[in-house]
């Protein structure tokens, strides 16, 4: 007969001697704790499952938007306003994530949502609709100046309309918090 090895209780963590090779707590009362804890463990995975599940569309669209224009800023931390030459001062959310083609021009504005050459930095004033409401002038000269003429025709004349549903968010918001992360961690913030 072989000799019983001793066991650290999953609860109190004291040594043990267990009765029967499949026993985790040393007596019935951490035993009974310890079937309270895994049930409140599979409640919150149960709870984190129905909530990924049952989140809108429009949940998934604002967080994955959030993620990446917070990359935006962050990709241009050093430059200044795109459209104004405005400097950073001393607060770091003084600027927006500016779109040329804005998000809210209907599906041509929803497919270029996401593509980095038609969003920069803009400071607030430039970019919101009480100050210039995008600057869209001085914006189009610069994006001329930087990608050339054709690519802003391209995207002015952008007629293509992506299918967008709660995949394609999850994965721009994971992909942009990532790449947010390792720039946070080159620029020392």
């Amino acid at each position: 007969m072989q000799k019983v090895k001793s066991k650290k209780c999953k609860v109190c963590k004291s040594n043990y001697t267990p009765y029967s090779s499949l026993s985790e707590a040393c007596s019935p009362k951490c035993a009974l704790e310890l079937i309270e804890i895994k049930k409140q463990k599979q409640y919150r995975k149960d709870k984190i499952n129905y909530l990924k599940e049952n989140t809108s569309t429009t949940t998934h669209k604002m967080r994955a938007q959030k993620a990446f224009n917070g990359y935006v800023r962050l990709k241009y931390y050093h430059d200044p306003c795109y459209t104004c030459g405005k400097k950073p001062a001393y607060k770091r959310f003084e600027f927006d994530a500016g779109h040329f083609i804005p998000v809210g021009n209907g599906q041509k504005g929803n497919s270029l949502r996401f593509n980095l050459k038609n969003i920069r930095k803009q400071c607030l004033y430039c970019n919101r609709n009480d100050g210039l409401g995008g600057n869209y002038v001085e914006y189009r000269k610069n994006l001329v100046r930087d990608y050339g003429l054709g690519y802003v025709e391209f995207l002015e004349n952008y007629n293509e309309i992506k299918p967008m549903g709660k995949f394609y968010f999850e994965r721009v918001q994971k992909i942009f918090n990532k790449k947010t992360r390792m720039k946070k961690k080159r620029l020392g913030l």
